[in-house]
């Protein structure tokens, strides 16, 4: 019960943030456009997209596995895919897409410059590119981790380098929610039972305090955050 108590607090914010965000964005793009979701993985965001021609790409290759080191997530089926391989190389023609979508995808990409200049290529003038990336993670889905994170710099640059144009930036979560979010996974790595239940105790205190300063806060998103949720338009 306290495990679950502790997990709603803060380990849900970070997705259901980006969940929102995401299904904003999507019911934006108008009806019929072709949306490309790039390393799709297990689909969560294909309910959203009813109202889209949804064509889905990723390489396919993750197990649910992976080397057992990090974190991994049991269960992963991806279901049909529309394009199997590489993203920073998808076998399409240039301007074939109104839309691209992109969550949580770069940091598990050894090219995510090379992915991003892909974007550019395969979406039509005006067209949109959703994208999010961590700001900063712990390993997950090894082997196919590759970056820890990605600042607000790295978009700017490499949007103005690739012909796209920034709409919008948005930070998800602050430093109080990062810290908090850490704080909960560490009791993961906690072997010791007795170990375990004293530091779920703490989190117990210390958690509500964490929420406290974080729906009062208003500048450390600037410095530390889950990630950002950035909007492009293909120029």
């Amino acid at each position: 019960m306290l495990k679950n108590f502790l997990k709603n607090f803060f380990l849900v914010q970070n997705s259901s943030n980006r969940d929102i965000w995401v299904k904003k964005n999507l019911e934006d793009i108008p009806k019929g456009s072709i949306l490309l979701d790039a390393g799709c993985g297990p689909q969560r965001y294909k309910p959203y997209c009813t109202h889209l021609i949804y064509k889905s790409q990723d390489f396919g290759a993750y197990d649910g596995k992976g080397t057992g080191e990090g974190l991994q997530i049991a269960g992963w089926e991806y279901g049909s895919l529309d394009y199997i391989g590489n993203i920073w190389d998808i076998a399409e023609k240039d301007g074939f897409f109104d839309a691209i979508l992109c969550t949580e995808v770069l940091e598990h990409i050894p090219y995510p410059e090379k992915t991003i200049q892909e974007f550019s290529r395969l979406l039509k003038p005006g067209g949109t590119l959703l994208l999010t990336a961590p700001f900063c993670s712990i390993p997950h889905m090894e082997p196919y981790y590759h970056y820890n994170g990605f600042s607000k710099d790295f978009y700017i640059y490499f949007a103005s380098k690739y012909d796209l144009k920034i709409i919008s930036m948005q930070t998800n979560g602050n430093a109080f929610d990062f810290i908090a979010q850490e704080l909960l996974r560490t009791s993961n790595f906690i072997t010791n039972t007795i170990m375990k239940l004293l530091y779920r105790i703490v989190l117990a205190a210390v958690i509500p305090i964490l929420k406290f300063f974080s729906k009062r806060d208003t500048l450390t998103d600037k410095y530390l955050c889950f990630g950002y949720h950035v909007r492009f338009e293909k120029k």
